[in-house]
């Protein structure tokens, strides 16, 4: 799961890379868009959990695991600070 994130985000880093005006031209969209937020929401607890659960196969577990729950705490934040409230 780890490696198929980091793909993705390889795949998608290059893509901006490549296309920088179609990024800046979508970004204003983005940035107030509910579908971002909750898909950053679920990209980063994917993220979190999966190092969680594959730090003891790690070389150095230590850094799987606690990068694993810091993304899981920026999952539980941007829950709760992101909200907006009227």
């Amino acid at each position: 799961m780890v490696a198929l994130i980091a793909m993705f985000m390889v795949l998608l880093s290059a893509y901006c890379v490549i296309f920088p005006q179609k990024l800046s031209r979508a970004m204003p969209h983005l940035v107030n868009s509910a579908r971002a937020k909750y898909s950053d929401i679920a990209i980063r607890a994917c993220l979190g959990i999966s190092l969680v659960q594959s730090a003891e196969m790690a070389i150095i577990p230590i850094a799987f695991t606690i990068f694993g729950y810091i993304s899981l705490v920026a999952v539980i934040l941007i829950v709760i600070l992101g909200s907006s409230k009227p």
